[in-house]
């Protein structure tokens, strides 16, 4: 065997096209993030609105 050692590399990789599934499963977590977010802000505003009292 020789004593160099090799690296792996993408190379100009193209575009990645996920499946229907995959792709359906990314939305609904994007989807569960952004209701999350607001979730979040809401619950922030009230607890600064509780604060000031």
């Amino acid at each position: 065997m020789p004593d160099t050692a090799s690296t792996a590399s993408l190379g100009d990789a193209g575009t990645v096209e996920l499946s229907s599934a995959a792709g359906s499963t990314v939305f609904d977590i994007r989807a569960g993030i952004i209701a999350d977010q607001a979730a979040l802000k809401t619950l922030q505003a009230y607890v600064r609105d509780i604060c000031r009292m």
